[in-house]
């Protein structure tokens, strides 16, 4: 098996410009705080508690998990057996009129925020990109989402090659600032998130925010 190998440096740098920026995310930062608060004061993973759960999940991330119910049943009987190597994609893999279909950015979510925010990294379009651009060796197709375990094996080795002294969290918010700046850098029509687009936009008299973005992708 080929190992990871670094293919260009992340800084500390950029991981301090990714989170000044999503400091300025009001909705963002709201939206994380809640889904931590959900999950401090709903500790546990009834029926009740997994639907509450991964209703918060799907409308403030927009997962596009619609069989809500079902998804709920679902992840309350995988979370009763014993928790393996692959507990995203059991929680991912939904079958739906007979045919499975995979969550993967809405149980990634759901592991982050409701079961352990170091083992379970978010997963994403944008941060796959950044991943493919920092890491070579990498086992991250750009047809299908990958296999979860590849996706955490390439944040794990990111942090690890560039001696990154950072949470998984922080490196998760460079991965999709990072990726969001360079689509829009390249496109300012890229259909990315609002709040994003519109702090890109946003004039800045002081400098600190261009100087934080030129931080975070000097060559987007």
């Amino acid at each position: 098996m080929t190992s990871i190998s670094l293919r260009v440096p992340l800084t500390s740098e950029q991981i301090h410009a990714a989170t000044r920026i999503h400091d300025r995310l009001v909705s963002w930062k709201a939206t994380d705080a809640a889904l931590d608060e959900l999950a401090r004061s709903m500790p546990g993973f009834s029926l009740g508690e997994c639907l509450v759960k991964a209703s918060a999940i799907n409308q403030l991330y927009g997962t596009n998990v619609y069989a809500l119910g079902r998804m709920a049943e679902h992840i309350e009987q995988v979370l009763s057996e014993e928790q393996s190597v692959d507990l995203v994609e059991r929680l991912a893999t939904l079958n739906t009129n007979g045919k499975p279909r995979r969550h993967l950015s809405f149980a990634s979510k759901f592991a982050h925020f409701y079961i352990d925010k170091d083992r379970f990294p978010i997963f994403g379009g944008y941060a796959i990109e950044r991943l493919r651009f920092h890491l070579s060796s990498v086992n991250l197709p750009t047809d299908n989402p990958p296999l979860f375990a590849d996706y955490v094996a390439a944040h794990s080795a990111l942090i690890a090659l560039c001696r990154l002294g950072c949470t998984g969290r922080e490196l998760d918010r460079y991965l999709w600032l990072g990726g969001l700046y360079r689509a829009w850098s390249r496109n300012p029509n890229a259909p990315i998130n609002v709040e994003v687009r519109t702090l890109f936009l946003k004039s800045d008299e002081d400098g600190t925010l261009r100087h934080d973005l030129n931080e975070l992708q000097p060559t987007a």
